[in-house]
């Protein structure tokens, strides 16, 4: 039951490394980049696919 209190009281916090602290609005960040990545790279590659149609 001790643990309980104590895990209940006590703030716990992450750090990378000890480089920086790892808070809550760092994650939809973390997601977000490879997201939009992905998205341009899709578009790009799109692109290229009408273009190489268009050319036949």
């Amino acid at each position: 039951m001790t643990f309980l209190i104590q895990v209940d009281e006590d703030f716990v916090q992450f750090s990378a490394a000890g480089l920086f602290k790892v808070v809550i609005h760092l994650v939809p960040a973390l997601a977000g980049a490879p997201v939009t990545y992905m998205v341009i790279l899709l578009q790009t590659n799109s692109d290229k696919k009408t273009k190489q149609k268009q050319a036949y």
